[in-house]
């Protein structure tokens, strides 16, 4: 798909099933890892929304090494916010680097890419995007190219944010694609040099949350049912309350007849609403 479009998402479900990643001490250490980035000081418009690390990786002979620290620098033709400077992140932790989950996810983004046998360098990059009382921008620089061969984004985690919409824009086609990295390990392949791309805004849902909690709830999780979202049994899911929801979003709900509550993704259809677990058993 690739070769034919200049790229392919492939949702969380389909990752796993392809490098046989799952939710476990493994993927715990590489998620808290989000959670010991540096901050973003070159941000031109001020937006202290961006935290990451930074590594280069060097694939020779079909191995791989991690080459000494060096600046990300972009020129402006490909980022007109932050290029033409260069700039030095934290780099990303040996142990990530190192980590299973991190080395099976370079190797299936080397085998979408058929890169097993081409010598390359490949750059790494942590980002962790925050929104609370002001939006979140993932590519402030808007539709872009990175000024690179190809891309690969996994999305870690969602957390209290809405939007954040990737976009694609194929060289020579009129419309543009729209979709959302929703679940834990959705992720996008992108051959740069075809391809402009980028991601809208995102806004928290409960901005104000670290003021008070008392408009939240906690649910403990009894069965499999949403366990492509990364949800599974015994988990305790916070949720809020809502008066309104959107297609797509994942949603607590008493039934009456079970008298039970049931958490699934929410989808208004033909005026009849339909709960959708995340298991293709179900």
């Amino acid at each position: 798909m690739i070769a034919s479009q200049g790229w392919a998402a492939l949702s969380g479900r389909q990752v796993r099933a392809l490098t046989g990643i799952v939710h476990g001490p493994e993927w715990d250490a590489f998620g808290r890892s989000w959670s010991a980035l540096g901050d973003d000081r070159y941000m031109a418009d001020g937006g202290r929304y961006r935290r990451r690390r930074h590594a280069v990786l060097a694939l020779t002979d079909g191995e791989v090494r991690t080459l000494p620290p060096r600046p990300h620098y972009q020129s402006r033709d490909y980022n007109s916010l932050n290029g033409g400077i260069e700039r030095w992140f934290a780099q990303v932790q040996p142990e990530v680097l190192g980590s299973e989950t991190f080395r099976t996810l370079l190797a299936l983004c080397r085998d979408v890419f058929a890169l097993a046998d081409v010598p390359c360098e490949i750059e790494v990059h942590q980002f962790r995007i925050e929104a609370g009382e002001t939006p979140g921008y993932p590519t402030p620089e808007g539709m872009h190219r990175d000024g690179v061969d190809r891309v690969g984004v996994f999305l870690i985690e969602r957390y209290n944010v809405e939007a954040g919409s990737t976009r694609i824009a194929i060289d020579g086609e009129k419309d543009m694609t729209e979709f959302t990295l929703t679940n834990p390990l959705d992720a996008v392949f992108i051959d740069d040099r075809r391809v402009r791309h980028g991601v809208t805004p995102i806004t928290s849902l409960l901005p104000g949350r670290d003021k008070g909690s008392t408009d939240l709830f906690a649910l403990e999780v009894s069965g499999d049912s949403m366990i492509d979202a990364m949800v599974n049994d015994g988990d305790i899911v916070i949720m809020r309350p809502a008066k309104e929801v959107r297609n797509g979003e994942m949603v607590a709900v008493w039934l009456n007849d079970r008298d039970e509550t049931t958490l699934k993704y929410f989808y208004l259809e033909n005026g009849r609403v339909r709960l959708q677990p995340a298991n293709p058993t179900m």
